[in-house]
């Protein structure tokens, strides 16, 4: 990524940069390009600190990533954190959640979306029973490693468990320790946890619960008492010309696309929509900037023959898509579709 990205701001005939499509990424790659005036339009990246400041952002946030008084250049396609926070605290006032407790790990730009829960969630009537952040879920990959986190999250009787942080073997440990010491309780997880690694990992059977009383119990997988929350539908879902891109991506690599290719075929459809609105050859990035800024992303990308829908973009940077799926996960580690869910 580091190589991709120093080429293209040294490259003086660059004018956009697709991705990238983790938060993380993105914010060493948005320092990097915004001095040049690069547009930068990401098909993922939620992180809310990028178009906007909030309590839940890092220090300095979003004016740390841009030039002073430079014009923005970054978009992203998805919703950012703080609708998803928002669709979350719906997700889990239509289950009857009443006591919450929040975890985040140490990933400044995966864990914002706790405390963004944290802060949403008493203003919808859910009591927020612990908010612990900084949880290291890098080199921690046991459950017993969590063992006194998860007898702090037990001790505060919470019927549901957010954990906002990045999808690894410690995040796993930690939700099969979580389902292990409370079995009854819901565990929420944000899109970024959502990875197929994540999800089969989650699905492994546990070896014991703590049942009524102290006792013993046959443990369920962890999946079984599992609830997502994502921007991303299911393929049939998406319109008729998204199922000509997944056609035509079969035909191609001979594999089976997921519907984040979508995300990443729309980026790159808008960038080459304001490229030929600007001027074909054109090598004028603040000219490409004004009309994707402008007129492509409040008008064009509007078009209902998009191959994620309809949506805008406004001059922040951010997309007007702002519904969110909420599954449940299956026993195997499999979304099962469960309700549509309201975000910010």
């Amino acid at each position: 990524m580091a190589a991709n990205v120093q080429r293209a701001a040294s490259e003086p005939t660059t004018v956009a940069y697709i991705g990238d499509f983790e938060s993380a990424a993105t914010a060493l790659s948005l320092p990097a390009l915004s001095p040049g005036g690069i547009l930068q339009v990401s098909p993922w990246s939620p992180y809310v600190g990028f178009t906007d400041a909030n309590p839940a952002d890092g220090k300095g946030d979003p004016a740390r990533f841009y030039p002073p008084n430079g014009e923005n250049d970054f978009a992203r396609l998805v919703p950012s954190d703080l609708a998803e926070a928002q669709a979350i605290v719906h997700y889990m006032q239509s289950m009857g959640v009443a006591r919450l407790y929040v975890l985040g790990d140490v990933s400044v730009f995966d864990a914002a979306i706790a405390q963004l829960v944290a802060n949403y969630a008493p203003k919808a009537g859910i009591t927020l029973v612990g908010l612990k952040n900084n949880i290291d879920t890098q080199t921690n990959s046991q459950p017993v490693g969590y063992a006194q986190i998860v007898a702090d999250v037990e001790a505060a009787r919470p019927d549901a468990v957010l954990l906002g942080g990045t999808a690894g073997v410690g995040a796993i440990a930690l939700w099969q320790e979580l389902h292990a010491k409370l079995p009854d309780a819901k565990l929420f997880a944000p899109a970024s946890l959502a990875t197929p690694a994540f999800l089969a990992g989650i699905a492994a059977s546990g070896e014991s619960c703590s049942g009524p009383a102290g006792k013993t119990v046959a443990c369920y997988p962890a999946a079984g008492a599992t609830y997502v929350t994502s921007p991303i539908r299911q393929p049939r879902q998406y319109p008729a010309s998204a199922q000509a891109v997944f056609r035509a991506y079969r035909r191609r690599f001979d594999s089976a696309p997921t519907a984040y290719a979508l995300y990443g075929y729309a980026a790159m459809e808008d960038v080459l929509k304001a490229i030929r609105l600007t001027g074909r050859f054109t090598t004028d990035r603040g000219r490409l900037l004004d009309v994707f800024f402008h007129h492509l992303g409040r008008i064009e990308a509007t078009a209902p023959g998009g191959v994620i829908g309809g949506y805008t973009i406004d001059g922040r940077g951010d997309s007007s898509l702002a519904s969110f799926d909420g599954y449940r996960v299956g026993r195997t580690g499999g979304l099962e579709f469960d309700r549509r869910v309201p975000g910010g």
